[in-house]
């Protein structure tokens, strides 16, 4: 996850996100750049995007979403905002 992802959020996701971890957008950004975010972050945050060309993609479907193909989707992600 880098900063340019997470960039892309809109205020109203990033208050989705923060009420979903319990997180505030300043300790995700930090817990990244350290190496130390926590994976339902990372799942909520892909699922946030996905859901924006697909309104139909669920949280599931970003739970489904295999470790290998993380950088493949954050690159497709990039490529189409």
């Amino acid at each position: 996850m880098n900063e340019e992802v997470l960039n892309k959020l809109t205020l109203g996701e990033v208050e989705e996100i923060e009420n979903h971890t319990g997180l505030s957008m300043t300790e995700i950004g930090e817990q990244f750049e350290t190496g130390k975010g926590r994976f339902s972050t990372i799942t909520y945050i892909v699922y946030l995007l996905k859901r924006r060309e697909n309104p139909d993609f669920t949280l599931e479907d970003a739970r489904a979403i295999q470790l290998n193909q993380l950088d493949e989707t954050f690159r497709f992600i990039n490529a189409n905002e």
